[in-house]
């Protein structure tokens, strides 16, 4: 399961990102979305580490009754170290696109729908 959990955060919110770098293209906008996409794989690599390297041998992770099996990391410490930079990065997707969408010189109802448009997808 944690296995689908990493794989069913990171690659919604990379496509989201990619999506971002096709319809913004102001510089610094740019570099945020690069900077947190990065911050998003190096937080996929880490977990993954921690998921196949946590316990000794793998399959104690889910079997306790192996001889001589042991656990470096305690579950609830990596699901925390896990849910940690989810949480961040989700925040940070959800408000990349905000300055962009307030600096649009269009009438405050379509940028108040454009503005809940962008926070109901990134839900």
């Amino acid at each position: 399961t944690e296995l689908c959990y990493l794989f069913s955060t990171t690659l919604p919110k990379l496509s989201v990102l990619v999506f971002y770098l096709r319809i913004f293209f102001e510089d610094k906008v740019r570099r945020a979305i690069y900077l947190v996409m990065g911050i998003v794989s190096l937080a996929f690599i880490i977990n993954l580490i921690l998921v196949f390297t946590a316990c000794i041998p793998l399959a104690y992770r889910w079997d306790k009754c192996i001889e001589g099996g042991r656990c470096f990391v305690k579950a609830t410490t990596a699901y925390t170290a896990t849910s940690l930079p989810n949480i961040i990065t989700d925040i940070d997707v959800l408000l990349l696109p905000l300055p962009t969408l307030l600096k649009l010189q269009i009438s405050m109802a379509k940028k108040i729908g454009l503005i809940v448009t962008f926070i109901l997808s990134s839900l």
